[in-house]
């Protein structure tokens, strides 16, 4: 299954920390936030990533440099950030017509996606 990371966004609301930093790298408990939540959809099943980036995208494609060697990342530069629905439509050819997980890069989950598949075949 595949997931589509956000992470092109300006966290314009945390410029203090986010002016040389993009926030999806910014670290809580040791490991960025992004490298959080690609670890955290590893654990799931989840074996093929989309991340769009624009601020500070190059940070981003370095830091996840090595995850890049066990997992499949794709990265989808955006000229300026285009938000959600931008970002899904600049990605589809990525994404083909299965189902997948669509996640934002500065949220902490925790999830339980064990039943995702029959949820979906059910609808």
């Amino acid at each position: 299954m595949k997931a589509m990371i956000l992470a092109a966004g300006l966290g314009s609301r945390m410029e203090k920390f986010t002016k040389d930093t993009p926030k999806p790298l910014l670290e809580v408990g040791g490991s960025s936030l992004i490298e959080r939540s690609i670890r955290r959809l590893m654990k799931e099943g989840i074996d093929e990533f989309i991340i769009n980036v624009s601020y500070l995208g190059d940070q981003i494609k370095t830091a996840l440099a090595l995850l890049t060697k066990t997992t499949n990342i794709i990265f989808i530069d955006e000229p300026f950030p285009y938000g959600t629905g931008g970002a899904l439509a600049n990605a589809r050819d990525f994404l083909g017509n299965h189902p997948f997980i669509l996640s934002s890069s500065d949220i902490l989950f925790n999830p339980d996606i064990s039943e995702l598949p029959n949820t979906t075949n059910a609808a």
